[in-house]
């Protein structure tokens, strides 16, 4: 049994503000739960490793493998780094057709099977499926109002094999980045001496990650392609699991799953207020946001089955089929 004890969870991601309110609503819970006796520190990334890293920053998954940190939310392309690469499947193009989908794939055997799989490969326990936006958009230089308008264009992603075939697949031109490579990216492209910003016309995000993820003076444009989901999931150090009590697992993964439904049901509303609102947009530097007729979507989604064809025996076999037939 886990005695009276306060444990870290990291904040790895940004921006800080949309996985703060997930961590203080895991915090919350498991305070009630467990009536007191466990108490949750919440620390960013930056914080963190500047006091107990001369401020190099270091992986959450590496801190939660030393003991460190108890506990973080990170990407699941991230984990799929970690020998997990079942995740990476969660990232397929338009594998997901509406968040109920999603719902009945992350809540349901699927999901569970995978959160828990992770501690046989990794030094984490998958907990919950959290979102960072929902469907992602794509970020660019200019409007993008049909399916051949991507073909030879430029995209960065965040590392991840399904990331740059996809890119591929659409016929784009692709730079892929580390995660923290990517915030050295972000901080070229925000310097106005910069040339790092020509080199790049499309990028990945979401609607409320817009303002984190790119400079909306060089890709004020948004096409809300729902080409995939961003997901990310809440992490627990297996080394601690392992020290709680039966009940205190039930627990813990109670304040989870209370916290990561919360988180989508968040980030859902705050898209879709921004994708719906004219004035919000404005304010984030958002030009105009272009949609898709069905049979341009129907273009991308005949582009895009190279990857299938590419990873259907590199996930667990039918991984994929009983994913869409969820």
């Amino acid at each position: 049994m886990v005695k009276s004890q306060k444990i870290t969870w990291l904040l790895y991601h940004q921006p800080v503000e949309l996985f703060l309110r997930t961590a203080n609503s895991f915090a919350k819970e498991i305070t009630r739960l467990t009536q007191g006796r466990i108490e949750v520190d919440i620390q960013t990334l930056e914080d963190y490793c500047n006091e107990h890293h001369g401020g190099k920053l270091v992986d959450p998954i590496s801190l939660m493998d030393s003991g460190a940190v108890h506990m973080s939310q990170t990407q699941v392309g991230y984990i799929g780094h970690w020998g997990a690469e079942d995740f990476y499947a969660l990232e397929m193009p338009f594998l997901f057709d509406s968040h109920a989908h999603a719902t009945r794939v992350l809540e349901g055997e699927i999901g569970e099977n995978m959160l828990n799989s992770l501690a046989d490969n990794s030094p984490v326990r998958g907990l919950a499926f959290t979102y960072s936006g929902g469907f992602r958009c794509i970020a660019s230089n200019k409007p993008i109002t049909k399916a051949t308008d991507l073909e030879g264009l430029h995209m960065t992603v965040k590392t991840n094999p399904v990331f740059t075939d996809t890119a591929n697949a659409l016929g784009c031109r692709t730079t892929a980045l580390t995660e923290f490579s990517y915030r050295d990216y972000l901080d070229q492209v925000r310097d106005p001496n910069s040339e790092t910003k020509a080199s790049s016309d499309l990028f990945q995000t979401t609607a409320i990650r817009f303002n984190t993820d790119v400079d909306h003076n060089h890709m004020p444009y948004l096409f809300n392609s729902k080409h995939s989901m961003y997901l990310t999931s809440i992490l627990v150090s297996e080394s601690f699991w392992q020290m709680l009590t039966p009940e205190e697992q039930v627990q813990f993964k109670k304040a989870a799953f209370e916290a990561a439904r919360l988180e989508r049901e968040w980030s859902v509303r705050d898209g879709d207020e921004i994708l719906k609102t004219v004035k919000i947009q404005s304010k984030m530097g958002i030009k105009a946001i272009t949609e898709f007729d069905a049979d341009q979507i129907d273009i991308l989604k005949e582009k895009t089955q190279s990857v299938y064809k590419k990873y259907e025996n590199i996930f667990t076999p039918g991984l994929l089929n009983d994913i869409r037939a969820a």
